[in-house]
């Protein structure tokens, strides 16, 4: 967005708010247009244009530029799924799953993340339990304690600009030390054991009992010794 363009989006937005105290001296609009231009630089015009419409329709004060990016970001980032939608997929997938395997594969990366880090299984157990007399909404619970912050990091992540975004992840790479490689590991290693156990899971559905000697048997074996 050009520095013309930013100053018609604020005049936009002194319009609508004609009365709101931070268009009240003519230093403090030019000290909003310096910063806007600069934040909405990167960005298309008619994309901020729109963010500020709607605000202007569903608000009684001005935006701030996070409120705005927040807008933009709903709009270029359908599959950013907020956590009450997030739930209600994982509720009919549990729902429509049968009783065997890990079907978390179908959801979008982000849940499928938070999905992984409960555990499919444990999200059935805890739904069955439900079911049958236990206490209700612990598989809800179990689920966005984890889906929630993890859906916030990457909201913030995705709603500044590339180049800021890029900049920090820069950053964290050259500063990021053992711990951060110690994780992804675990979580290599954690997705690869799960994707073994889901082969022996369907091989022993479809009658194909393995045996001893079968390759992931051997690997499985192997790694279980080599963490003793």
């Amino acid at each position: 967005m050009t520095v013309k363009e930013t100053a018609q989006v604020l005049a936009a937005i002194s319009s609508a708010y004609p009365n709101h105290d931070r268009f009240a001296s003519e230093q403090a609009v030019e000290g909003m247009a310096k910063i806007w231009a600069a934040t909405f630089a990167e960005d298309d015009a008619k994309l901020v244009q729109l963010a500020v419409a709607k605000h202007i329709q569903t608000n009684k004060w001005p935006p701030s530029i996070a409120e705005i990016r927040e807008i933009m970001l709903t709009i270029q980032c359908p599959d950013m799924i907020q956590p009450d939608e997030a739930w209600i997929a994982v509720t009919d997938l549990l729902y429509t799953s049968g009783d065997f395997g890990d079907e978390s594969d179908k959801l979008p990366d982000l849940i499928r993340t938070a999905v992984k880090a409960v555990g499919w299984s444990n999200l059935r157990e805890l739904r069955r339990q439900a079911i049958t007399g236990g206490k209700p909404g612990l598989d809800r619970v179990a689920f966005m304690d984890i889906y929630r912050p993890l859906f916030e990091r990457e909201r913030q992540r995705q709603q500044v600009t590339a180049s800021v975004r890029n900049t920090i992840d820069d950053i964290t790479e050259k500063l990021a030390g053992d711990g951060r490689k110690k994780i992804e590991v675990a979580r290599r290693e954690r997705e690869d054991r799960e994707q073994t156990l889901r082969r022996l899971e369907l091989g022993l559905l479809r009658g194909n009992y393995l045996t001893a000697e079968d390759p992931e048997i051997q690997r499985i074996e192997e790694k279980e010794e080599s963490n003793e």
